[in-house]
């Protein structure tokens, strides 16, 4: 994530060939779509879509708290159109993926 108004959480490699996450909030969050959860996270959009839905089915957030997202109408149910989610959710996603980015990501949420 590059934008100002998203915030940037990221994994690099420095100067020492260590991996090391790089964060940097607005507003004491991070937006990021589901290309930057891939590229984050170094799964396919598959396993990115898998845990979207999977957090989401849980209940464990409202989308209206942690995602910028369309809402639409199909029969009687309301659906979302999810373009971008916050922190809180990449959060959950680390938990819920088994990468070597996201267990990179656990360890350093818990420091």
């Amino acid at each position: 994530m590059k934008t100002p108004e998203k915030g940037r959480l990221s994994i690099t490699t420095d100067r020492n060939n260590k991996q090391v996450v790089v964060f940097q909030p607005i507003n004491n969050t991070i937006w990021m779509n589901r290309n930057e959860l891939c590229e984050l996270f170094g799964v396919y959009m598959q396993a990115t879509n898998v845990a979207i839905d999977a957090i989401f089915k849980a209940k464990i957030f409202r989308v209206e708290d942690v995602c910028k997202c369309q809402r639409y109408v199909k029969g009687n149910r309301i659906n979302y159109n999810i373009t971008e989610v916050n922190l809180e959710v990449v959060v959950a996603m680390a938990f819920h993926l088994d990468s070597p980015n996201a267990t990179l990501l656990r360890k350093w949420f818990m420091e």
